[in-house]
């Protein structure tokens, strides 16, 4: 198995994969990802079983993480905007930035803590986070399996759905039990933000 960081040859597959997996509401073209794709904002593996980079069929495993801002969240969350319309969060954006995890399916043994790691050495060594501290993490409509992993982690369910029917979950340094994600929000960093809320209409 093999673990392949923001593999550009694999865009469309991925993309392809993801919209089989999460069906119409959360389906896509990837032209209107262009804007993310080349941004240090967004981080996208896929686990595969082919030391081929463009073999089709070969995918057993996503995971995808967009840095987006506050006012892009909020609109997500509370508007109904789709991940397309997110905006990814810049040094030059205001307020913190929000991490909102946006896929995941591991369907081999390992897929997924392989993808995490990767993750975490992306976000934690990115120029981008250095210093920062993300307001809080959000997913949406996650798999079972992903589901279950961010309930371990310490994500709460929200009261709030999307767009009236997709369940919201969410978690900040105050609920988060597992390292990776401490360590994605930059917990442990002196002087990180600790907020009591995980996200507010305001």
């Amino acid at each position: 198995m093999i673990i392949r960081v923001r593999p550009m040859a694999l865009a469309q597959i991925v993309n392809d994969y993801e919209n089989d997996l999460y069906g119409k509401d959360f389906s896509a073209e990837l032209s209107r990802f262009a804007h993310w794709l080349d941004s240090p904002a967004y981080f996208w593996s896929c686990a595969t079983n082919s030391p081929d980079e463009e073999a089709v069929g070969s995918i057993v495993g996503v995971l995808s993480i967009l840095a987006t801002t506050e006012d892009s969240a909020r609109d997500m969350i509370f508007g109904g905007a789709s991940e397309c319309d997110l905006v990814p969060w810049a040094r030059s954006s205001e307020g913190q930035p929000v991490l909102y995890y946006s896929s995941y399916s591991a369907n081999e043994p390992g897929a997924g803590r392989k993808m995490f790691r990767a993750s975490r050495e992306y976000f934690v060594g990115s120029p981008l986070l250095a210093d920062i501290h993300p307001a809080y993490a959000f997913a949406i409509a996650a798999t079972r399996e992903g589901e279950a992993h961010l309930e371990r982690a310490g994500f709460v369910s929200q009261i709030a759905s999307y767009r009236g029917r997709y369940p919201i979950l969410s978690g900040n340094c105050t609920t988060f039990r597992i390292a990776i994600w401490k360590e994605l929000m930059n917990c442990e960093s002196s002087g990180a933000v600790v907020r009591s809320d995980v996200y507010t209409a305001a």
